[in-house]
Parts: C-alpha cells; structure tokens; sequence
C-alpha cells in the first residue's frame, strides 16, 4: 500500500523520487527525520537500522553530547549533519536511477 501511495505521488507530483518533495529549507534535523521517514517507508537499505527505542531525554542528552563532541572537533554539526544528508539523497537517486 505504501509503495503504491508513494508511486501514485511521485506521478502525481511530477518528482523523480521519494526525496524530492523534501523543502530544502527545513531545519536540518527536521530534514533529516523526512529523509529517514520515507527511505523507511520504502524500505530502503539507507535508512539504518534501530535496536531499542530510547526516551526523548535520552535523545536529547545524546545529541547534546555529539553536539559537544563535533565542536571539541572543531566540526559544525549542522553542516555535518546537512553534507551527510545531501549524501544519502545522492545514493538513493543514484541507486534508484532517479
């Protein structure tokens, strides 16, 4: 049903694929959870694999502390994370032929 959803969209909509409908504007945590929602929908490969679910605080202290990590790094976690996106939407269009 999923698959048939997201098909009858993508023509629907004119789009080459799944991601496509994604603003590029969004925050980029929320881009990222777009990213994620419809590559599972799709049961794509690219969206990894969850154990056991966690708590909003938890999630939160963990991001915290990867924030914290990237700029002990130097690293801009939000450009990390925006790049990292970018890349996964290249695989998928490149894997799917988009």
């Amino acid at each position: 049903v999923i698959e048939t959803w997201e098909a009858v969209k993508k023509e629907e909509k004119g789009r080459k694929n799944i991601l496509e409908g994604i603003p590029p504007t969004l925050p980029v945590v929320a881009r990222a959870q777009k990213i994620l929602q419809k590559l599972r929908r799709v049961k794509s490969d690219l969206a990894p694999t969850v154990g056991a679910k966690v708590s909003e605080d938890e999630v939160g202290k963990r991001l915290w502390e990867l924030i914290a990590e990237a700029e002990a790094s130097g690293v801009d976690a939000e450009s990390a994370l925006r790049r990292f996106s970018g890349e996964v939407e290249a695989r998928y269009k490149k894997n799917t032929g988009d």
